[in-house]
């Protein structure tokens, strides 16, 4: 059977039982290998359309319901009360309230043990740089929280072992080398807030061609909840070793978005260090080159030790 559109869309948000973008409903299509009428270029634009039409003509009579703007996700109205709390419209004193400030300070500590592993990984050798969403244009920080990643990254195909011929064949070919990364970092993921944590790495790195939620400590009775989450929406889950930053471990992987979502680059460069960070990838890769003083500071094992024993060795 080939399903149409909204026959697809019901399906997959019933398989999942979370709220879904257009395209994490294409990707659980691809990766369950389910048959659809939809094709072209873009089909999860089609499926998008799609269910913006049918709530447009049948209004509280669809099937479906947006259930956030930005990303735009959406739900079925037969599960509208068991859906999880639309988390963009917290305000500031609901968020100091639910996350204490200790917890929020060692989570900015952690920026550094991060880069360093992203910098080295095989997998990921990309250049970072820390976004603050408090340099925003006309947002409550409720709505930054949850627009904005605490790192993104780049890499670029000057940084690999590609014979300079090979490169410009790529380019020839129009093969894009260069990676995007989003990254949320929590100090822990436990049972009391790991789907909420989930659901903030999912919001702010739509954008990305990768994104990673990201934390030092991880309950192992959330493991298996971790696991069908990232298979459901394509975000990788790494295990950040503080003590030792080189042993951290990617638990599972990101799923690979190979278009760039423009509109939401766009939104995103309203805040100053966003907008920052896409000029000068802009720069590097016209002319070859990532200057360090651009990105996020590697630091030294020596000074990653004093961090660690500062602020996370609970024995000192």
């Amino acid at each position: 059977m080939a399903y149409t559109g909204k026959q697809l869309s019901k399906k997959v948000l019933e398989a999942t039982g979370h709220p879904m973008t257009s395209e994490e409903i294409w990707k659980y299509k691809l990766d369950n290998d389910l048959d659809t009428s939809v094709a072209g270029k873009t089909p999860w634009r089609t499926l998008q359309a799609q269910i913006y039409v049918d709530i447009k003509e049948k209004d509280d009579n669809s099937e479906f319901y947006q259930y956030s703007k930005k990303p735009v996700r959406f739900f079925l109205t037969a599960r509208r009360k068991s859906a999880p709390v639309i988390q963009e419209e917290l305000t500031e004193e609901t968020i100091e309230n639910k996350r204490p400030k200790e917890i929020n300070r060692n989570e900015i500590k952690m920026h550094p043990f991060l880069v360093s592993f992203l910098s080295n990984d095989p997998h990921f050798r990309c250049h970072c740089k820390t976004i603050d969403a408090s340099k925003s244009e006309k947002r409550s920080l409720g709505a930054n929280k949850w627009r904005y990643p605490d790192i993104v990254g780049v890499h670029y195909p000057f940084d690999d072992d590609y014979d300079p011929a090979v490169r410009s064949l790529f380019m020839r070919l129009e093969q894009n080398l260069i990676k995007l990364f989003s990254f949320e970092i929590k100090q822990e993921l436990r049972t009391g807030n790991v789907r909420e944590s989930f659901f903030q790495a999912i919001s702010n790195s739509s954008w990305a061609n990768e994104g990673y939620l990201v934390a030092s400590v991880i309950s192992e009775d959330v493991m298996d909840e971790l696991r069908s989450l990232s298979r459901s929406f394509g975000i990788g889950v790494i295990h950040l070793d503080l003590e030792n930053p080189a042993q951290s471990e990617i638990l599972f992987p990101s799923g690979y978005r190979e278009y760039i979502d423009e509109d939401a680059v766009n939104v995103l460069s309203e805040n100053a260090d966003f907008k920052k960070f896409v000029i000068q990838v802009d720069k590097d890769s016209e002319y070859g080159e990532a200057p360090k003083n651009k990105y996020d500071e590697e630091l030294s094992e020596e000074e990653l030790s004093e961090i660690y024993l500062k602020f996370f060795n609970c024995k000192n």
